[in-house]
């Protein structure tokens, strides 16, 4: 057996107990990994809606669900549900000034704009705030 005594187990003790320590600051540090569940339906091709249902947000920044309702021409009506980044989606103005700057370039006028984010698996799924 060892001899080397106590001051020799102290040390490697503390050196231990401090390396636990910066690995456990270091490590809460580092955001977790989350990854939420949203409903998507979106546009492509300006026409065409595609229901997706229920997706994994795979982007890191989508932190949210979201859903955009808009009114084109006072009678266009357009519901997008998609994974959302909460900096920038969840804005009101943000949003509604570029989906604005859009319909206009089509010749068109804007005259409803409503986004609503929620930060929970599946909570933008239809029914869900109608």
């Amino acid at each position: 057996m060892f001899s080397y005594g106590l001051p020799y187990f102290l040390l490697h003790f503390c050196l231990a107990l401090q390396a636990m320590c910066l690995l456990c600051g270091f490590l809460a540090v580092i955001p977790p990994v989350y990854s939420v569940n949203c409903y998507r339906k979106t546009v492509e091709n300006d026409h065409v809606f595609v229901d997706d249902g229920v997706v994994e947000c795979n982007d890191p920044r989508d932190d949210k669900c979201g859903t955009l309702h808009f009114t084109v021409d006072s009678s266009i009506a357009v519901e997008i549900r998609n994974c959302t980044k909460s900096a920038r989606d969840c804005e009101e103005d943000v949003v509604c000034g570029r989906v604005r700057e859009y319909v206009e370039a089509l010749a068109g006028s804007l005259t409803s704009c409503s986004p609503m984010c929620c930060d929970t698996d599946n909570c933008n799924a239809p029914g869900r705030w109608e």
